[in-house]
C-alpha cells in the first residue's frame, strides 16, 4: 500500500481517537456533575443520635442515618473525618476541617468556631435542661448550611422519634449513661407531642390492635414452641453461646390489683416487644401467664447481662409511652447461661433462669444472672420453705435472748428472736427463713409460736424472783394485722403465769400491709389487756415518723444506722432530736445495735433509757442467758461489764 496512504489512515485515527476521547470527557461533565463532599465532625458519644461504632469502624445512630438519606436526595456526599473513639470536634472545628460539626449539646463548642448552630431537640436530666445541637463552621457553604437545616426542618417530631427508635431498640452500646440520655430524649420528645401510637411504630408498624392480640395469642409461641427451639440447640458447642432470659411480672397481684384487661394489655405489648427484639438466631415464648422466655446468643456473660439491660430499659419505656407508667417496673429477669450445663434439659434452663428472676426481685434489680451459687442457695430455701410448717408443728424453733440494759448498765429486759435448730442443715438463723415465712403465710404462726416460748420464759423468770424483767417479742405486721390476732394473743399468754406488762409486743418493719386500721385497733386491744408495744427500727424503713402518731405504744427502738451515725456531730444532734421528740410523747427510748464505748457514750448523752447491742450481749441461747444471769445474780448485782472481753458470748 501506498506510504502516503497509510499515514494519513494513521493520522486520522489519531484524531478520530482525540475526538472520541474528548467528546467522552465532556459528555461526563454536561451528563454527571460529580458529587460535593461535605466533611462532618462527628461524636464518638453522644448515643442514640451518634456514636463510634468499635465493631463496625464507623459513625452509627440518628445523623449517619440522616446524612445517608440527604445523600441520596441530593448532589452532597458526607464523609466523617478522623473517625474514631476520642471526641475532636473542636479541635477540627478550630482548624477549619471539617464543614459540619455534628451532634453536640450547646455550648459544648466555642460558638466562634461556627457560622450557624442549627438546635435539634432538647432534654432534661440531673444537671438541668438540654439542647442537642448541630453546627456549621466557617468553612461551611452557605447553601450547604441551608440544604441541611432545611431538610432536619422538615423533619417532624414524630419523624425523629422513630428514627431515635429505630436506632436505639434491639441495638446495644456499652454506655449505660449514653443509654439512660436515649431514653430521656425519647421521653421528653414524646411529651412534647403526646404519641399514644408509639409502641406500634416501634414493634409493627402496620399492626392494629386486633392483629398485635392474634399475634401474641399464636406468633410468639408457648411453651411446646419454646421445646422445640431449646431441642434445636444440639450441639454443644452452639449451646454454650446461647442464654436463657426468664422475664416475668405478677400477674396475679396485677390482676387483683388494676383489673383483667390491664393484666392482658401488658402481656400483649409484652409479648409483640420480645417477639420484634429478637435477633435472627433468638427465640421468643411465653410459658404462662405474664411470664416469657428468651432464648438469644452473646459471646460472654456480660454481653448476655447488656443485652438483657437494653431489652429491659426498652420495655419501660414502651410501658411508659403506652400510658402505662405505673407498671414500668414490674417486670424482672434472670439469666442463665446454658454453658454452666451443656447437659440440662428445657424445663431445667427454665428453672436456673427463674432462679435469678427470684434474685433480681428480692434485691429490687431489673435483671440478675443466675449462678451456681444463687440454684444451689435458692434449692435450699425451697427446702426450707417445705419443711416451715412441719419445724413450727414438731417445735424446732428455739428462743435466743439478747439482754437489754438500763442507763446504769444494770440487766432490765432482753429481746427474744428465733433460731431454727434443722436436722438437715443446721442452726439457721431469722435471715435463712423468715422471708419465705412471710411469702408462705406461715410467719404468723412463727410469731406465734415463738410469743409462747416468750411466756414460758417470763414464767420461769417470775418462778425465781425475777418478775421485773421484760421480754419483747416481734410480731410482723402481718401478723399483727390478723382478725384473730388479740383473741390467740391473750388465749396463749393465759397458759402462764406472768405479769402481762412485761410482755412487750414488738411491731417490726420488715413487712408491710394494706390493713393498717386492724394494726391500730390490735394495739390498742394489746395495751387494754395490760401488754405493752414497741416500734421497732424507728428512723427507716416502714417505721416512719408516721407511725409516732398513728400508732399509740409504749416504747420506741432507734435504728442500728442512726446510733452508728450518733458518734459524728450531725448524727447525734440528729439522735438527741428523735429521743426527745419521743420523750415528748411519753415513750420510753431504746437504742440497738451499741457495739462500741463511742457509741454506748453517744446514746448516753442523746438521753436514751435503755440500750441493746454486742457492747453489753450477743445474742445468746436459752441456756446461756439463763447461766449468764444467774451468775450476775450471784454476784450481787445485775450490772453488766461495760467491756468487750466480758460480754457474754
Amino acid at each position: 500500500m501506498n506510504r502516503h496512504i497509510i499515514n494519513y489512515i494513521r493520522r486520522f485515527a489519531a484524531a478520530a481517537g482525540f475526538v472520541l476521547v474528548f467528546a467522552s470527557a465532556v459528555w461526563g461533565i454536561y451528563a454527571e456533575e460529580p458529587a460535593v463532599k461535605v466533611f462532618v465532625a462527628g461524636n464518638p458519644d453522644m448515643y442514640p443520635f451518634e456514636y463510634y461504632s468499635d465493631e463496625t469502624g464507623r459513625y452509627e445512630g440518628v445523623m449517619p442515618e440522616i446524612y445517608s438519606r440527604m445523600a441520596q436526595e441530593s448532589g452532597y456526599t458526607f464523609e466523617y473525618i478522623d473517625a474514631g473513639g476520642s471526641n475532636k470536634q473542636e479541635h477540627l472545628a478550630k482548624n477549619r476541617q471539617a464543614d459540619i460539626i455534628s451532634i453536640h449539646l450547646k455550648g459544648d463548642i466555642n460558638s466562634s468556631c461556627m457560622k450557624k448552630e442549627y438546635e435539634i431537640t432538647g432534654f432534661s436530666d440531673e444537671n438541668g435542661e438540654n439542647t442537642i445541637c448541630i453546627g456549621f463552621s466557617d468553612i461551611a457553604a452557605d447553601n450547604i448550611i441551608k440544604q441541611v437545616s432545611g431538610y432536619l426542618s422538615e423533619m417532624t417530631d414524630k419523624d425523629m422519634v422513630k428514627l431515635i427508635s429505630d436506632c436505639t431498640i434491639g441495638q446495644e452500646y456499652q454506655q449505660k449513661d449514653q443509654k439512660n440520655k436515649a431514653a430521656l430524649i425519647i421521653l421528653s420528645m414524646i411529651a412534647a407531642v403526646g404519641l399514644a401510637g408509639f409502641l406500634i411504630l416501634l414493634a409493627k408498624k402496620e399492626a392494629d390492635k386486633k392483629d398485635r392480640i392474634y399475634e401474641w395469642q399464636h406468633s410468639i409461641g408457648d411453651m411446646n414452641y419454646y421445646r422445640d427451639c431449646f431441642n434445636n440447640i444440639n450441639t454443644r458447642q452452639l449451646k454454650s453461646l446461647y442464654y436463657t432470659a426468664y422475664i416475668a411480672f405478677d400477674e396475679e397481684a396485677v390482676s387483683q390489683r388494676y383489673g383483667e384487661t390491664t393484666e392482658t394489655e401488658i402481656e400483649e405489648l409484652a409479648a409483640v416487644y420480645f417477639k420484634n427484639s429478637n435477633g435472627p438466631e433468638d427465640f421468643a415464648a411465653t410459658i404462662k401467664k405474664g411470664t416469657f422466655i428468651l432464648l438469644f446468643q452473646k459471646n460472654s456473660p456480660a454481653d448476655a447481662q447488656k443485652h438483657i439491660q437494653i431489652i429491659m430499659d426498652g420495655l419501660r419505656l414502651l410501658l411508659v409511652t403506652e400510658g402505662k407508667d405505673e407498671y414500668r417496673d414490674i417486670f424482672h429477669a434472670g439469666i442463665y447461661a446454658l454453658g454452666d450445663d451443656i447437659s440440662c434439659s428445657s424445663e431445667a434452663a427454665i428453672y436456673n433462669a427463674k432462679q435469678g428472676y427470684l434474685q433480681a426481685l428480692r434485691t429490687g434489680v431489673p435483671y440478675s444472672m443466675s449462678t451456681e451459687a444463687i440454684v444451689r442457695e435458692n434449692k435450699q430455701k425451697e427446702r426450707l420453705h417445705h419443711r416451715i410448717a412441719q419445724a413450727i408443728r414438731e417445735g424446732e424453733f428455739d428462743i435466743y435472748l439478747q439482754y437489754v440494759v438500763d442507763r446504769d448498765g444494770s440487766i432490765y429486759g432482753a429481746e427474744a428472736a428465733s433460731r431454727w435448730a434443722n436436722p438437715q442443715e443446721g442452726l439457721l438463723k431469722p435471715s435463712r427463713y423468715i422471708d419465705s415465712m412471710i411469702q408462705t403465710g406461715l410467719i404468723t404462726e412463727h410469731d406465734f409460736y415463738l410469743f409462747s416460748l416468750v411466756c414460758s420464759q417470763l414464767e420461769e423468770w417470775q418462778q425465781s424472783g425475777l418478775k421485773d424483767l421484760f421480754i419483747s417479742c416481734n410480731f410482723t405486721r402481718q401478723s399483727l394485722a390478723e382478725h384473730d390476732f388479740i383473741s390467740r394473743l391473750c388465749d396463749i399468754a393465759g397458759r402462764y403465769d406472768f405479769d402481762y406488762s412485761k410482755a412487750v409486743i414488738e411491731i417490726t418493719e420488715n413487712s408491710f400491709v394494706q390493713d393498717d386500721q386492724a394494726i391500730r385497733n390490735n394495739i390498742k386491744e394489746c395495751r387494754a389487756a395490760g401488754f405493752k408495744v414497741a416500734l421497732d427500727d424507728i428512723g427507716s424503713g416502714y417505721s416512719s415518723m408516721q407511725d409516732l402518731y398513728r400508732y399509740i405504744v409504749d416504747y420506741v427502738k432507734i435504728d442500728r444506722e442512726i446510733v452508728i451515725n450518733s458518734t459524728e456531730e450531725r448524727g447525734q444532734m440528729f439522735l438527741k432530736g428523735l429521743v426527745k421528740f419521743a420523750h415528748s410523747m411519753d415513750l420510753e427510748v431504746l437504742c440497738e445495735g451499741v457495739e462500741t464505748e463511742e457509741q454506748n457514750r453517744a446514746v448516753l448523752d442523746a438521753g436514751c433509757d435503755f440500750i441493746q447491742g454486742y457492747y453489753y450481749s450477743r445474742m445468746l441461747p436459752k441456756r446461756e442467758a439463763d447461766r449468764f444471769l444467774h451468775q450476775r445474780r450471784r454476784a450481787g448485782s445485775l450490772d453488766v461489764y461495760k467491756s468487750w472481753e466480758e460480754c457474754p458470748h
